[in-house]
């Protein structure tokens, strides 16, 4: 089981998750750090779930956003960030399911 921790102040943002990565009752790794994804230095992407699902899941969301940045020439917002992420989890539930659990934080620059 994973765990994932975020917490909201009124300036700041604190993240943070276990570095384990177990299979039934073995522990397979105790430096995983797939669990963290940054994206463009102002949003962050926490995965839970299995090893494969999150490495999956995780770059296909980072390098479809450095995509649309690259596309567009703008980074997107953080709730059109929550939104793709929220969209794309939901598509693949009945074509090829991801099996992870997602946490999403960051800022807009103004």
């Amino acid at each position: 089981m994973d765990t994932l921790i975020g917490l909201k102040g009124k300036d700041f943002i604190i993240l943070g998750a276990d570095t384990y990565s177990i299979n039934s009752i073995i522990k397979l790794k105790n430096d995983d750090k797939t669990k963290f994804y940054d994206i463009n230095g102002n949003k962050c992407l926490l995965l839970g779930g299995s090893i494969g699902d999150r490495i999956q899941f995780g770059e296909f969301i980072r390098k479809n956003v450095h995509l649309y940045q690259y596309q567009n020439s703008t980074s997107l917002y953080v709730k059109s960030f929550a939104y793709f992420t929220r969209k794309n989890l939901a598509y693949y539930l009945r074509r090829n399911p991801y099996e992870v659990n997602c946490l999403i934080a960051g800022y807009d620059d103004v």
